[in-house]
């Protein structure tokens, strides 16, 4: 990973921008070999699950993450860079992925915010094989085109950009400043509720998903733990829902935040 320093670009606009990637450009043409530009910003206020919200695609990758106790929460959004692997040697190879990609990667901006720079997300599934029709492949990572932090009063916002030795630069300049001048008037008090959570589809039906194997799970468990095989085991149930609209993850988790600061607060204030 090569880091610019901020003072060899120190005005924030639409030129400077440019002279930084015309430079991510020229390298990716000396290394024949595309390059990421991740420049990172602080910014006022930013409420990561509200950019979330508003950049959501639902074909695209996301993430997010919070630690109210912590006043940190961190949202990415749009792979510029992904891959899924599979078998015993999984994290290894996610390893060896996100090596390559930093190792063609120039870093420009503030980077002394927390979460600023490139930030790899992850999933990893308990099994390194699973079924051709599994929703979630064994393991999966992307670096994100766009990444929203706040930590303790301060925010972040971080743009990835895939820069090919032909690139078109206009194309790329315009697309980011756009994105900063969005992000930038996301301007939320800190002690405010990231977004209203709007009201959630009603449920027209309700059906357990093979309901006759919870019960035997449950029985086969309660033997395993008997016999000293496991300590603890976590069993679930699948559960669908159909709606009278379709459902927006993000919706969901939005409502679900609300519902967990609320019984977060009440528990603080002694009501629970």
């Amino acid at each position: 990973m090569q880091i610019i320093p901020s003072s060899m670009l120190p005005e924030r606009d639409k030129a400077a921008l440019r002279v930084f990637m015309e430079g991510c450009r020229g390298t990716a043409r000396e290394k024949g070999h595309f390059q990421i530009a991740s420049i990172s910003l602080a910014v006022t206020h930013i409420a990561p699950l509200a950019v979330l919200q508003s950049i959501y695609e639902p074909d695209e990758l996301h993430f997010y993450v919070e630690r109210a106790a912590d006043e940190e929460a961190l949202a990415g959004a749009e792979a510029v860079a992904e891959a899924t692997f599979s078998g015993p040697d999984r994290f290894v190879q996610a390893q060896a992925f996100a090596d390559e990609i930093m190792d063609n990667t120039i870093v420009v901006g503030d980077l002394e915010e927390p979460f600023t720079g490139p930030h790899f997300f992850t999933a990893f599934t308990f099994d390194d094989t699973v079924p051709e029709e599994s929703a979630f492949p064994p393991a999966t990572i992307f670096l994100p085109r766009w990444q929203v932090s706040r930590s303790k009063g301060k925010y972040g916002a971080v743009a990835n950009v895939r820069i090919d030795p032909e690139a078109d630069l206009d194309l790329l300049v315009a697309r980011v400043w756009s994105a900063y001048q969005k992000f930038s008037v996301f301007d939320y008090k800190p002690d405010a509720i990231e977004s209203a959570p709007p009201s959630a589809p009603a449920v027209v039906s309700r059906a357990e998903l093979a309901p006759a194997v919870y019960p035997r799970a449950v029985t086969r468990a309660l033997h395993e733990i008997g016999t000293g095989a496991y300590e603890k085991i976590v069993l679930a149930r699948g559960i669908q829902l159909k709606a009278d609209k379709p459902w927006q993850p993000l919706d969901a988790l939005n409502r679900l935040r609300a519902v967990l600061l609320f019984l977060s607060e009440a528990a603080r204030d002694g009501a629970l």
